[in-house]
């Protein structure tokens, strides 16, 4: 057997009539013109030369699209739009994409200088793979690395990848590389999320696509006190994650949504109170009292027991407080 015959057979997923794809890499921009230059010094700088480079502008009112217009002679480009969000401000994006993959990056943030390279090498693997992503460097605003953010491999485990989405993202959105068949099955960026919008995808793409983790770090994140839609105060994506919540639980089966109960040991009748006992306990996560209290509520009327009961009565004086 040959060194690529033993390699092949090791691997069934290796192509070897790979062609290298070419990317877009999309930077998604709203008034950071002191930080933006950076972000496209570090797209510019990729060692993958099949590479185009977008940014697209939400109505910026500082210096952002002049600078941008500046750099169209090193082949950036500008896509222009009035203040809509992040989300229709990725779709315009995404319209201009003709390559069969798109690379995001925050217009705060910075590429690893090999991120496409590594990707692509990855995509060489398993050609099959719709999202490659990776891991995460949390970094200060001077760029020094404060915290290690660690995908895992969901390949074989789209169940996993449910229901983990259905408790938190763990999906890296900037630095992986995504197909565009990934839009194709589960739609573009809704406009409704202006925040958490790429949580959601993946929430709607999980079952759908396929995703392989390429573990190294792809993108400096930059924390610099000003990250968009964060501040003091509640937590400015708690309604985005609500309404993730609330839509997973339309679209997929409670036994998977909630594994860690024994569904095989309990009676079938039981099955629609205990799953609402347990939507409820996790909207309470969410802060979200008045969607618990409804679960909980219908969990009472489906027959729940003493637990149910006891949530009720909490939640019942939580709303009284509020």
């Amino acid at each position: 057997m040959t060194i690529t015959a033993a390699r092949q057979a090791a691997s069934p997923d290796v192509r070897v009539d790979f062609t290298p794809p070419p990317v877009t890499i999309i930077i998604p921009s709203y008034n950071r013109v002191n930080y933006l230059l950076e972000s496209i010094t570090s797209c510019l700088a990729q060692d993958y030369p099949h590479r185009r480079i977008v940014v697209t502008d939400d109505g910026s009112t500082d210096e952002t699209v002049q600078m941008v217009q500046a750099l169209a002679e090193f082949g950036v480009e500008l896509v222009q739009g009035p203040h809509t969000g992040a989300p229709i401000n990725r779709n315009r994006g995404l319209a201009t994409v003709s390559s069969p993959y798109v690379v995001w990056i925050g217009d705060d943030d910075v590429l690893v200088h090999d991120v496409l390279s590594r990707r692509v090498d990855a995509l060489r693997k398993f050609p099959t793979a719709d999202v490659i992503h990776g891991d995460t460097m949390i970094c200060d605003a001077a760029l020094e690395p404060k915290q290690l953010l660690q995908g895992e491999d969901w390949s074989s485990r789209s169940d996993a990848l449910i229901s983990t989405l259905f408790n938190r993202n763990v999906i890296a959105d900037a630095g992986s590389l995504i197909s565009m068949a990934v839009y194709a099955r589960a739609g573009w960026y809704d406009p409704a999320f202006p925040k958490g919008h790429d949580y959601h995808l993946w929430s709607r793409a999980a079952s759908r696509c396929t995703f392989r983790h390429d573990p190294n770090v792809g993108v400096l994140w930059r924390w610099h006190g000003s990250n968009m839609g964060l501040g003091g105060g509640a937590n400015p994506y708690a309604d985005a994650h609500r309404r993730i919540v609330l839509d997973m639980w339309t679209r997929f089966d409670k036994r998977l949504l909630f594994p860690g109960i024994d569904w095989n040991t309990l009676p079938e009748a039981q099955h629609d109170a205990i799953g609402a006992v347990a939507m409820a306990e996790r909207l309470m996560v969410e802060d979200a009292w008045d969607d618990a209290f409804q679960f909980v509520t219908a969990a009472l009327a489906l027959g729940a027991g003493e637990h149910a009961q006891t949530l009720a009565t909490q939640l019942a004086a939580r709303l009284t407080d509020s």
